[in-house]
């Protein structure tokens, strides 16, 4: 990750994410976000190229501290971590992992069709 990230103004992306995507995104969980991935890249090492991208070990890093606050907080929290991403990419054109998307299984609605299916076959 680039050296460059710990400038990020937090109220720009603010700004960026309500008016596009997140109209309720939180300047101090922004922040909070910046401050302590800050932290998390200086401890890694000190001579980081200044590459503008993001990999998924970053990621990684900045999800274990976010995953460590209580339930409330990390919520707002991945909430601005999406709205960095998004400034990221969309802005400042950072090279960015691919999504992950995480799929819900609804196993209630499994079942029902599994039990729509038979009934159809029965009373077919």
């Amino acid at each position: 990750m680039s050296k460059i990230f710990s400038q990020l103004n937090a109220t720009k992306i603010t700004n960026h994410c309500q008016q596009n995507v997140m109209p309720d995104a939180d300047l101090s969980a922004i922040k909070w976000v910046i401050d302590h991935w800050s932290e998390q890249e200086q401890l890694q090492s000190t001579h980081i190229e200044h590459k503008r991208e993001v990999t998924q070990s970053d990621l990684r890093h900045i999800n274990k501290i976010i995953n460590i606050v209580p339930t409330g907080k990390r919520k707002n929290y991945s909430r601005a971590l999406d709205c960095i991403m998004y400034y990221l990419g969309d802005v400042l054109h950072w090279t960015l992992p691919p999504k992950i998307n995480k799929t819900l299984i609804d196993r209630e609605l499994l079942f029902y069709k599994r039990l729509n299916s038979n009934v159809d076959e029965t009373w077919g």
